[in-house]
C-alpha cells in the first residue's frame, strides 16, 4: 500500500529485505520484476527457505549464503542460538508465493496466539488497518 502510494506520487524505488547478520540484503525487486506488496527475490547467490510452514504457508525465513556472518563475536551460545544445519534463523515470519517472492508478515518475538492457537502477528493486524479508507 505505502509501496504503490509513493509510486503514485512519482517516486520510484526498489525495496528488499535484509538484517545487519547478512551484510543487509538477501532480497530484492527489480526494475522490472517488482510486487509492491513483497520484500523481492533471492539474490543469485541466496537461498531461503521456510521453516515449519503453517497452513497458510507461513513460518520463520531462514536463509543460507556467502552473505550471512559466520557468528556473533566472542558469543558462542548466541551463534549457536541462531543457526541450524547452517541456516540462519532471522526471527521474522514470512512465506514465498509462487513467484518466488518473499513476503515479511511478523516478528517472531512479537507473535500473539490467539484462544484458538492461531499466531497472530501485530504487523498484519496494522496491514489490514492501514488498507482502510477511514484509517487513512
Amino acid at each position: 500500500m505505502i509501496a504503490k502510494g509513493l509510486r503514485d506520487f512519482g517516486f520510484s524505488f526498489l525495496q528488499g529485505y535484509g538484517l545487519t547478520e547478512t551484510s543487509t540484503i538477501l532480497t530484492l525487486n527489480l526494475i522490472d520484476n517488482f510486487k509492491d506488496d513483497a520484500a523481492g527475490v533471492p539474490l543469485p547467490s541466496v537461498k531461503l527457505k521456510i521453516n515449519n510452514p503453517d497452513g497458510d504457508g507461513s513460518g520463520e525465513v531462514w536463509a543460507e549464503g556467502p552473505c550471512i556472518m559466520l557468528g556473533y563475536y566472542k558469543s558462542e551460545e548466541a551463534t549457536k542460538n541462531t543457526f541450524e544445519d547452517g541456516w540462519f534463523k532471522t526471527g521474522d515470519n514470512g512465506f514465498i508465493d509462487a513467484d518466488g517472492f518473499l513476503h515479511i508478515n511478523g516478528r517472531m518475538k512479537n507473535v500473539i496466539i490467539s484462544n484458538s492457537g492461531k499466531n497472530v502477528f501485530p504487523e498484519e493486524i496494522e496491514d489490514y488497518f492501514n488498507r482502510s479508507p477511514y484509517v487513512l
